[in-house]
């Protein structure tokens, strides 16, 4: 409401409750993010490269909006989970997000990989990346250099992660 200079119950007058404010953000914000995600994926000539630029513009999608990713990722209650849950088996059947980022790390890995592997692999690398964005956005005292270097070598990390043997 401050943002764009209205008061709170007026917000009410086109949303009946904050669950329903949430919704609204979660589906504008999440589409923005595939869009970030995606841009960076068909620009990207290998698997390294790709998920690099994944990684990198996720982290930069959730930091140009702090507090839409904050309030929704930290968010507990059922309706928000809903959108925002991604550590349940088969995962990236339902969510897009995950879904291309297990598609990055199967192409970094050897078929004989299971989907398995790749899925909970997605999992944990979108879970710490998750922690990553929120110290980044908690932390405000970090200089510009600072944060594009971990940026950077989280990127690198991302990739080693990623690489799986059987």
């Amino acid at each position: 409401a401050s943002r764009i200079e209205y008061s709170p119950a007026i917000i009410y007058h086109y949303f009946s409750n904050k669950d329903e404010i949430l919704g609204y953000i979660m589906r504008n914000g999440y589409q923005d993010l595939l869009s970030d995600l995606s841009t960076g994926m068909n620009t990207s000539d290998t698997p390294v490269s790709g998920l690099k630029t994944l990684t990198r513009n996720y982290i930069e999608s959730a930091l140009r909006r702090p507090g839409e990713f904050l309030a929704i990722q930290l968010n507990g209650t059922p309706e928000v989970l809903e959108f925002t849950s991604y550590l349940f088996e088969n995962a990236a059947e339902r969510k897009a997000a995950l879904k291309m980022l297990a598609a990055a790390v199967r192409e970094l890995n050897s078929p004989n990989v299971s989907d398995h592997e790749v899925e909970i692999t997605a999992q944990y690398i979108a879970a710490s990346t998750l922690g990553l964005v929120t110290r980044l956005i908690l932390e405000k005292d970090i200089p510009a250099e600072r944060k594009a270097e971990i940026i950077d070598h989280y990127s690198e990390a991302v990739v080693r992660m990623a690489k799986l043997s059987i």
